[in-house]
């Protein structure tokens, strides 16, 4: 990676975006963020006008366009490019579909100056769902209450804590922890959150950062079958878990969400109340079991 300089580079992997990737670089450089901010496309081959698109923005933007003897595709090679190409202290990400709120880019900068321990900030995220009638109905994409264990556990504990969207980066810390896993289809994201979390602090931003937009457009990851979202999740909680047993982590409570993890996924996956509740019994009457001291802590910072 390039030595860094004072600033934030926004990282916009982009693959046939070409309705969409203008929104999207309009929100970062409308942002009121005084400060230098670096805007990187990093195009993974797209076939549409997504490239004249990108480059109608002149020298606002640079365009990363994909190397033609790379091996990586998709979005973890995207935002990788993205990453090595990048220059400032800072480090957040943007999809190319999707766009920011007015006022997100100084509010983490604020935050992570006044918090100079943190590794990382991330705030809410609403979503923006096309019905499918003409219509659009935008709601909350981060759950209302926030917990303690959602704040400091956010990938380990439960969803819609944390996306790609709205988390903000010290290029220190990615440095540290590597890049994204281009050998995952899915949930690259996750792994790395994760990564991060276990290298540093973490600040939860009470303010909404960015606009998740769904069934827009063709060839969204949330179109990928549950199956191998739950193949590619085991690996991720596999890989979690060696990292723990190896660092010497003391962190009991970090410990046993993983192994709680693992417990939901030896269970039926099959919807409806009985089996929700079945689930729920099931694992929280064995985590009683294997960690009677920290499973008090971990009800009471629910």
């Amino acid at each position: 990676m390039n030595s860094k300089t004072k600033g934030i580079s926004v990282i916009i992997p982009c693959y046939n975006r070409e309705k969409t990737v203008g929104l999207s670089l309009d929100s970062v450089i409308s942002q009121n963020y005084t400060g230098d901010v670096e805007i990187i496309v990093s195009d993974d081959g797209s076939t549409d006008g997504s490239i004249r698109v990108v480059e109608s923005f002149g020298k606002k933007v640079m365009l990363l366009r994909k190397p033609a003897d790379s091996t990586e595709q998709g979005v973890s090679g995207a935002r990788n490019r993205g990453i090595m190409a990048s220059t400032k202290d800072y480090v957040c990400f943007l999809d190319s579909d999707d766009y920011y709120l007015p006022g997100y880019l100084k509010k983490m900068v604020e935050v992570m100056e006044a918090n100079p321990e943190a590794g990382y900030s991330f705030c809410r995220s609403r979503q923006e769902i096309n019905r499918g009638d003409g219509k659009v109905m935008v709601t909350d994409w981060t759950r209302k209450r926030m917990s303690a264990l959602d704040k400091k556990y956010h990938a380990l504990y439960r969803g819609h804590d944390i996306n790609t969207n709205t988390i903000f980066v010290r290029r220190t810390v990615l440095d540290s922890v590597g890049l994204f896993n281009v050998s995952l289809s899915n949930v690259e994201d996750t792994d790395m959150w994760i990564r991060i979390s276990e290298h540093s602090k973490g600040i939860f931003v009470d303010i909404y950062g960015a606009v998740y937009r769904i069934n827009h457009s063709n060839g969204q990851l949330t179109a990928v079958s549950q199956k191998v979202i739950r193949q590619c999740m085991g690996k991720v909680y596999a890989a979690a878990f060696q990292r723990y047993i190896v660092s010497g982590n003391d962190d009991k409570l970090r410990y046993m969400l993983i192994v709680r993890l693992f417990l939901y996924r030896g269970l039926t996956s099959r919807k409806g109340w009985f089996f929700y509740l079945f689930r729920l019994i099931t694992v929280h009457f064995r985590l009683l079991c294997l960690f009677p001291r920290n499973y008090w802590r971990f009800l009471s910072e629910m």
